[in-house]
């Protein structure tokens, strides 16, 4: 956000950028901090059971969608993004599949 800055609409201008020029007044309006936060909860994070409630939400709010998996992120240990995925696999996945 800072090094790109983009929270100044004047950045994006020029012919080609007007979506970024939309999301610049938007996090103007709406703040940064509010933005980092709505993008952590757009992402489905938790125990097996708060992952499925709210990839269910997101399948009543937008219909069917492509998901996708990023089992290590921030410098999580290769054998917990294992252990995460494996339990995503066993838990989460048989769920979502029969939807």
């Amino acid at each position: 956000m800072s090094h790109y800055e983009f929270t100044k609409v004047e950045n994006f201008q020029k012919k080609g950028y007007s979506s970024y020029a939309e999301s610049a007044a938007a996090l103007g309006t709406y703040g940064v901090e509010n933005a980092a936060k709505g993008f952590v909860e757009i992402n489905a994070y938790g125990t097996p059971a708060q992952i499925v409630e709210k990839l269910r939400a997101r399948r009543e709010l937008i219909g069917d969608f492509n998901l996708s998996i990023v089992p290590a992120f921030g410098g999580l240990p290769d054998a917990a993004a294992e252990q995460s995925l494996r339990l995503l696999g066993e838990k989460v996945l048989p769920i979502v599949r029969s939807w």
